[in-house]
């Protein structure tokens, strides 16, 4: 399924996504034809870079596709966005084979890979469950200090 099974290119697309990348599970209201409302759940997995040479290189090993975004905030270079395409046996594999590399979003991956493996399955519960703890695995750790707020203990003035 997936494009590569060279490690070195999984570690490296792994890094990106650890990186410059996202995963994610989006919710949206919806209702049946009947007006029964009921949630729909999305799996995502994306690359951000204004590198064109990244989002090829993420093409050709990994298949998916890119586009350009719009500028964001400091917008003064071309974005683009590369997401995990093809179906769910293909983020699965995609998935699988870099989740022995990810350091940053392991555990998103790992939240990920269970919701990929519902596929077909009816348990609205469980998916609301995981979209619950993939929202609460994108919040920033207050706990953690930055490099600079450590320099002092190294003996380095900080400005």
């Amino acid at each position: 399924m997936i494009m590569t099974q060279d490690k070195t290119k999984l570690a490296m697309a792994a890094m990106a996504v650890d990186c410059e990348g996202c995963i994610s599970i989006s919710r949206v209201s919806a209702e049946t034809k009947i007006g029964t409302p009921y949630y729909n759940y999305n799996l995502k997995i994306s690359v951000v870079n204004t590198s064109m040479r990244l989002m090829r290189w993420l093409v050709r090993y990994f298949g998916g596709d890119f586009y350009e975004t719009p500028l964001g905030k400091l917008g003064k270079r071309k974005c683009f966005k590369w997401s995990c395409l093809g179906g769910h046996k293909k983020v699965e594999a995609f998935l699988l084979g870099t989740l022995p590399y990810l350091l940053i979003k392991k555990e998103q991956a790992l939240t990920a890979l269970e919701y990929v493996r519902m596929t077909g399955v009816e348990n609205p519960e469980r998916r609301n469950q995981l979209w619950e703890m993939m929202k609460n695995l994108h919040q920033y750790d207050e706990d953690v200090e930055s490099p600079t707020t450590n320099m002092s203990n190294i003996g380095i003035p900080v400005p």
